[in-house]
């Protein structure tokens, strides 16, 4: 399966250790030769590790769902993605590698943390060491922490199959080289920023009956390498299937939502907190009894919008009229949906149930009178 690999930030360089050996056959030594150097001595540090919650999630909100018959809905999206914009670590799992050669760990704990910030004190011996570390894994039965016993084959990898379930739980992983020295107070912080994005589709049905309709996105990664910053993309990527939010029949709106991996992201869009918030270091909000802050993020595009780029990912929806016939509308994506991003489509729905965007920048390709057999890849 051909993988293309798109860098989240730059890598982490590897030193190549020199070995050398001296010895001769049958010479005792043991009165020539100093002895060998003991373990390295153990030091005490403490490790601070917070949650960095840079999402836009506020603001398409407010821009995208302005209007009095649309609160319900954008308090339904809330509602439903508190558990992934949620901007504290139910449970983090900490790595510490060795810098040569093939990386392996040496020494590995996990916590749960249900706060946005943490302190750790830890005691290892004096070296540099390659740190990697996730949160909210344990309760996401989509995504897992897997071969973390070496530092550059640690990744958080997907479910297999073509058509897979959203991910349960917002992703955070962060990666720092640290030097433990001996005799000297050390504190580390490190910050931990999200790995997955959320993709809403709202649609207006008014005066349009139908019996069904279920959605899916599609062209997003599968896996992201944890030393690397590097998010994997499969040649066939799986079906994402959108959940269908509680909202008043009244409303003639249709809302759904997938969470999963960021799509290719091939001009370097980015995602940065919004100046206003950074002097007051973001927005504090209570969710439950945790204090969480939510640092507000702006999408940084880079290059022009060209209607003739390739689609990056897609929302695919599949509406069942009276008559039995199926329409499947594809709405085609240019601008890529970003870690930390949470973004809405809109559209309209016509009496053969096909769904027009409002954005004039995605693309809209149209089956009437679907059929299974015309689909290889879509779960029905």
């Amino acid at each position: 399966m051909k993988r293309d690999r798109i860098l989240w930030l730059f890598g982490i360089g590897l030193a190549v250790m020199t070995l050398s050996a001296c010895g001769q056959i049958d010479d005792d030594l043991s009165d020539c030769v100093p002895p060998g150097p003991g373990p390295d001595p153990v030091e005490e540090f403490e490790l601070n590790y917070e949650l960095k919650l840079v999402t836009n999630m506020t603001t398409e909100l407010q821009t995208q769902l302005n209007t009095v018959t649309e609160i319900e809905v954008s308090d339904a999206l809330k509602s439903h993605l508190e558990g992934v914009f949620i901007g504290y670590a139910h449970d983090v799992d900490l790595s510490f590698y060795d810098t040569q050669l093939d990386s392996v760990r040496l020494h590995h704990e996990s916590h749960i943390m249900n706060d946005s910030t943490g302190s750790y004190t830890l005691n290892l011996p004096m070296r540099e060491y390659i740190h990697l570390a996730s949160a909210n894994i344990v309760d996401n039965s989509s995504v897992s922490l897997v071969d973390d016993d070496n530092c550059h084959s640690a990744h958080l990898l997907q479910v297999s199959g073509d058509t897979i379930n959203s991910h349960e739980t917002g992703l955070f992983a962060a990666r720092a080289t640290m030097r433990v020295m001996e005799n000297v107070d050390q504190t580390f912080d490190v910050k931990l920023y999200m790995a997955n994005a959320a993709a809403a589709l709202v649609v207006d049905t008014t005066d349009v009956k139908i019996k069904s309709l279920r959605a899916y996105t599609h062209g997003f990664a599968t896996e992201f390498m944890m030393a690397d910053s590097a998010f994997v993309y499969p040649e066939q990527s799986p079906y994402v299937r959108a959940t269908q939010l509680a909202v008043s029949d009244m409303l003639n709106q249709i809302s759904l939502c997938t969470v999963n991996f960021p799509s290719r992201n091939p001009n370097g869009w980015w995602i940065r907190e919004k100046t206003d918030n950074i002097a007051g270091g973001g927005v504090s909000v209570m969710q439950g009894r945790y204090a969480i802050t939510r640092a507000e993020g702006e999408i940084i595009p880079e290059g022009d919008y060209d209607e003739n780029s390739e689609t990056l990912w897609e929302y695919v929806i599949y509406v069942t009229l009276e008559d039995g016939s199926i329409t499947k509308t594809t709405l085609e994506m240019k601008e890529p949906l970003l870690a930390g991003e949470m973004k809405i489509i809109k559209g309209r729905m016509d009496a053969k149930g096909v769904v027009q965007p409002t954005d004039v920048t995605v693309g809209v390709s149209v089956t009437l009178d679907w059929n299974q057999g015309m689909d290889f890849n879509t779960e029905l």
